[in-house]
């Protein structure tokens, strides 16, 4: 399923996270994928595979943002005949717009907020 408002990564939901309260960096996608394999190197599978689940798509990332064969950035699927046969998905929200990510990321603090840390990670 595909939601039918589609928005950009970098020009409109990093700065709605920014806007919502989250800190944080932006860096290359070369710099994140080659620090997941730093990551993941330096960490045994099962741990990182918990603590960092983006390691586990580490040749989808890659193949889609790293080589040299890059995805093509503005893919896109077209939703009109979905749209018409649901009303779920004709009457979507706009992730961006409606304020869902500070919703969704005031939600996701809390429960982080509130997990227990053992050895410097999240159980």
């Amino acid at each position: 399923m595909c939601n039918p408002r589609t928005f950009s990564w970098t020009e409109d939901f990093l700065p709605a996270l920014a806007a919502a309260g989250l800190k944080f960096e932006i860096v290359s996608s070369e710099d994140w994928i080659a620090k997941l394999k730093e990551y993941n190197a330096t960490h045994r599978v099962e741990v990182a595979s918990i603590t960092c689940p983006a390691i586990k798509l580490i040749d989808f990332w890659e193949k889609s943002y790293g080589g040299k064969k890059q995805r093509h950035s503005t893919l896109e699927f077209d939703t009109q005949h979905a749209q018409a046969d649901s009303r779920s998905i004709l009457s979507a929200p706009d992730v961006i717009e409606s304020g869902l990510v500070k919703i969704m990321l005031d939600a996701w603090l809390r429960s982080w907020v509130s997990a227990p840390v053992t050895n410097g990670t999240l159980s």
